[in-house]
């Protein structure tokens, strides 16, 4: 069975980036969308790695850093590709 997952409570809110920005009529620009949609997939990547007990199933003064440099990587290297889908449903609701 699979647990839940734990909140993330260092992950700054889609509120937070969205009024962060300018906007074109009270509404977030693409420079915004594109920032909060790929904020949201290194989030959704971090609690996949963890959830996987990817750092060891025993937590180790290392696992947190683990889980950190692997989300890093697989950010930076293009992510899953739900950043993408997600900015491209977001920018048609504009």
């Amino acid at each position: 069975m699979i647990g839940s997952i734990a909140p993330v409570s260092s992950a700054p809110s889609a509120a937070s980036t969205f009024d962060a920005h300018p906007s074109v009529g009270g509404r977030p620009d693409a420079a915004a969308i594109h920032k909060v949609a790929k904020e949201f997939e290194k989030l959704m990547i971090h609690q996949l790695l963890e959830a996987a007990k990817v750092g060891g199933s025993e937590p180790t003064a290392y696992s947190g850093s683990i889980v950190d440099a692997l989300t890093d990587g697989v950010s930076s290297g293009g992510g899953l590709g739900l950043a993408k889908q997600l900015e491209e449903v977001l920018q048609r609701g504009r």
